[in-house]
């Protein structure tokens, strides 16, 4: 009854879909019934791997928005339906499973009302399902922490899953103020060749999540607002958990490979800073995180034997970064990041350059982006034995409004245990449509 249940779900977003593209009844932004408004997307995302050809990427999303606000509340919900291409089963049975013939997953990014002036003039308040990002990095935000990470697909990183929370805003003056409580843990959302990427073995591992009580599962994120200067600034605090799992035990085989492995979420606090402002014509903006784990240690073991002992340690993460539109309409971002959003120890800790240039032609219908790079180092004292690259080359076309092709690459290479070198052989051709509407 729950896959019957599920599938008839399915149908119906689809033939919601049909209905909008089709016959066009619903246009962009218009009112469904009653004042509620709606709109989405329909994507198509796609990677074939340069060595063989491989499709490594298929999935298609179907995203739908609801809206319905007076001057007193606002309402959105907004569910996601995902289908994969790629089929994943290891025998016969699976063809008897609807999931494993054609696998898609069904969720409710967010869903929450706002309350405008509640209790107090000054007060503003959020229920429900949100995604909160903070800071002012360009989709690198080490104070963003109270949302897990979406690493399901890393180059489109920055991404967020939503958070059953109570976040309220209280406006005095020029300063404003934050506060958002979290009952729930949420995990983040791993790729699926995520020991690849971080250069790690578990083995078989044994996840310890937390209880689902108060005291163990809750988090809670502050945070101050002020403009001085013609600069924006922001102060915040985040007590909670890591969303990425920590290793607190590896048990060797006599071979030194990883036989097993035990892991958890540490508790973490997280006092942040960010500004944001310009200089003549020069964006720029700077954003910092110190992180502050609980005291825990990874211990490895041969057999019953301790052999090595690692402990946690405070340490920062942070970003700097700068853009700037030229006369000709070049378009150029470049960022400093010290800490990718996956590496959540201080012995793990990266540096990147991230650099993107960009030129639109045709009244906006055709951007170029030929010069995406990202430059990482572990060790600037070696850097020939621990740097990765990759080169993001990239086209987007636009015929009509509301729709978009993407095609690009991913040229990968690299050096030592770091992201990029770990990824060198899954260079990659991409190729992404999407509709709104």
């Amino acid at each position: 009854m729950k896959t019957i249940s599920i599938v008839y779900v399915r149908v119906c977003f689809y033939i919601v879909a049909f209905a909008i593209f089709f016959t066009g009844s619903v246009p962009s932004g218009s009112t469904l019934y009653a004042g509620v408004s709606v709109g989405g997307s329909i994507e198509t995302e796609n990677e074939f791997q340069f060595n063989g050809g491989d499709l490594q990427r298929n999935l298609n999303t179907l995203s739908i928005t609801f809206e319905y606000a007076t001057d007193k509340y606002h309402l959105l919900a907004s569910p996601e339906l995902a289908v994969s291409g790629l089929v994943n089963m290891f025998d016969a049975s699976g063809l008897q499973d609807i999931e494993q013939v054609s696998p898609y997953s069904l969720q409710l990014k967010e869903a929450y009302v706002d309350v405008y002036e509640f209790l107090i003039p000054a007060m503003d308040v959020r229920i429900g399902k949100q995604i909160v990002v903070w800071g002012t990095g360009d989709r690198i935000n080490p104070t963003t922490n109270l949302c897990p990470l979406d690493l399901s697909n890393l180059f489109d990183f920055g991404e967020r899953l939503g958070i059953d929370a109570v976040s309220a805003n209280l406006y005095l003056g020029v300063f404003n103020i934050t506060a958002i409580y979290s009952p729930l843990f949420t995990p983040a959302l791993l790729a699926e060749n995520f020991e690849e990427m971080a250069g790690i073995s578990l083995g078989q591992n044994t996840l310890e999540l937390p209880d689902q009580a108060l005291g163990e599962s809750s988090q809670l994120g502050l945070r101050l607002n002020w403009q001085m200067f013609n600069y924006d600034f922001s102060a915040s605090y985040y007590y909670g958990r890591y969303s990425i799992p920590a290793i607190n035990k590896i048990t060797l085989n006599l071979l030194g490979w990883v036989e097993s492995s035990e892991s958890f979420f540490p508790r973490v606090q997280v006092a942040g800073l960010d500004c944001s402002g310009s200089i003549s014509d020069i964006g720029i903006w700077g954003e910092a995180g110190y992180f502050i784990p609980e005291d825990y240690t990874t211990d490895a073991y041969l057999g019953q034997n301790p052999v090595s002992e690692q402990s946690s340690s405070p340490y920062f993460r942070y970003v700097i970064g700068a853009d700037y539109t030229f006369g000709s309409g070049v378009y150029t971002n470049f960022q400093f990041i010290h800490g990718f959003d996956h590496e959540t120890g201080k012995d793990q800790l990266n540096d990147y350059i991230i650099t993107r240039t960009e030129k639109s032609f045709f009244s906006d219908k055709l951007k170029v982006m030929p010069f995406t790079v990202v430059f990482s180092v572990h060790e600037w004292s070696s850097i020939s034995d621990s740097y990765g690259f990759a080169y993001i080359p990239e086209v987007e076309f636009h015929p009509v409004d509301n729709l978009e092709f993407d095609i690009g690459s991913y040229i990968i290479h690299g050096k030592g245990n770091s992201l990029f070198a770990n990824l060198k052989n899954n260079d990659a051709l991409f190729c992404n449509v999407k509709v709104q509407f």
